[in-house]
């Protein structure tokens, strides 16, 4: 059973909720059995720390992005 037509996810959060993520790679993703897949109409608005999607299937859905990266020194003795 699918949506008859494409309906409307807008998912909010705040800066601390993704402080380990970059907001920019904030998408929402759906598994399709063996995967994550992202959402083709997946967007973000960082400034308005809101997300939104019109998705056109029912499934298991999340929001993932990519981890801020912290590049360590090297030092040698």
């Amino acid at each position: 059973m699918q949506p008859a037509r494409p309906y409307t996810v807008a998912i909010g959060y705040s800066a601390n909720q993704v402080a380990a993520i970059m907001p920019v790679t904030l998408a929402l993703y759906f598994w399709d059995g063996a995967r994550w897949v992202r959402e083709p109409t997946s967007r973000v608005a960082v400034a308005q720390n809101r997300m939104t999607a019109t998705p056109s299937r029912f499934s298991i859905w999340a929001v993932l992005g990519e981890m801020r990266k912290a590049y360590l020194p090297l030092t040698l003795r």
